[in-house]
This record gives structure tokens, C-alpha cells and sequence, in this order.
């Protein structure tokens, strides 16, 4: 090798080393990561989509972060793919376009499934039967002309938390009634078996 071929290289590598290090110094990504925040998952099974990319979020996780970066100035949009059993998860602040730092602003936020409680009363010939369910109360003002009502409390309930449906008032001027299939726990569906029978 001639002394100006081996000059020649030094200084291409030179040049080469120096753009590195410009890189490097400002902090030249090209790609970043996209993630964010999970609150509120109880189940397994959650799915995150972007661009492509998938992320499966287990319950014990806190965050998340996409295997796939989104290139700088590209846009992103982070949607639920699939939602766990029994829940419903939806993306904040999921859609904008990538810039020089990581994403970590998106936030997914859970929430079980509810379901409402009710049934069917018979024999109601009185007036103003009063039912509670925990808290929540729901007054049958009358039967129909046999005696017939349905009812469902106005507060549903979490899926998978239990219910206990009781007498609060009995009905004026009739007979007493009780209540069967009054206590529970939902099963991912309205309950509507609860029988009030006034005899």
C-alpha cells in the first residue's frame, strides 16, 4: 500500500467514526419504542396491536412496550386486538406521530364486565314491595291481574362479585313474600332467575 492510499483511509474512517459519534451525541434514533401504561387488567389475554406489531399484556403488568419501533416522524395507533375474559380495555392517548423520544404516554385502561340483577315475582297482591340488593333498592308497585311483576335493580353488578337479593318492605296489604335463587355470584351474563314468591 502506497503512504497516500493508507492516508486516504485513515481519514475515511476518520470521517466515518466522527459521523458515529455526531449520531450518537444527539441522540440519532431512527426508530424509538411505542408503549405505555396498563390499569385495571384482572385477566389473562389482553392483546395490544400497532402497525402490525402485537403485544400480549399479562395481568401482572403495569406496562408495556411493542417488540417492533416505529420509525421517527411515522405515525402510530395503539388499539386492543382482543380483550381478556370478562373485561373491556380501552387506548388513551394511542394515535400520534413518533418523534425523537420514546412513546410512553399511551395508557389502556380495563374494566370488568357488569351485569344487572333481577326476576320475576308471583302472587303479588299487595302494594309497594321493596327489594335491596346491597344497597340498590327496587320498589314493585303492584302485580299484574295475577299477581305478576318482574323487577330489575337499576345498579349492575361486577362480574364475578357476588349479589344477595332480600326482602326490604313487604308488600302493604298482602301476603308476605320470599325470596329463592336469591344469592350468588355473576357468571359473565344479566341474572334473571331470581323468584319472589308472595303467598
Amino acid at each position: 500500500m502506497t503512504p497516500s492510499f493508507i492516508t486516504a483511509r485513515r481519514a475515511a474512517l476518520l470521517a466515518l467514526a466522527s459521523g458515529a459519534a455526531l449520531l450518537a451525541a444527539c441522540g440519532g434514533f431512527t426508530a424509538v419504542d411505542v408503549g405505555g401504561t396498563v390499569t385495571g387488567l384482572n385477566n389473562a389475554g389482553l392483546v395490544l396491536g400497532n402497525a402490525g406489531s402485537t403485544v400480549a399484556v399479562a395481568p401482572t403488568d403495569k406496562t408495556f412496550v411493542f417488540p417492533v419501533q416505529v420509525a421517527i416522524r411515522a405515525p402510530y395507533e395503539v388499539t386492543v386486538i382482543t380483550n381478556p375474559p370478562r373485561q373491556d380495555c380501552q387506548v388513551f392517548n394511542g394515535k400520534g406521530i413518533a418523534g425523537a423520544a420514546p412513546v410512553t404516554i399511551v395508557a389502556v385502561v380495563c374494566t370488568s364486565n357488569k351485569f344487572t340483577i333481577g326476576g320475576n315475582v308471583t302472587g303479588l297482591t299487595g302494594t309497594n314491595l321493596v327489594l335491596t340488593n346491597g344497597s340498590d333498592q327496587v320498589t314493585i308497585a303492584a302485580g299484574d291481574a295475577s299477581g305478576n311483576a318482574s323487577f330489575t335493580f337499576p345498579q349492575p353488578v361486577t362480574d364475578q362479585a357476588a349479589y344477595g337479593v332480600a326482602v326490604l318492605t313487604q308488600p302493604a296489604n298482602g301476603p308476605a313474600c320470599t325470596v329463592a335463587n336469591g344469592s350468588a355470584f355473576v357468571d359473565n351474563k344479566n341474572v334473571t332467575n331470581v323468584a319472589v314468591t308472595c303467598r
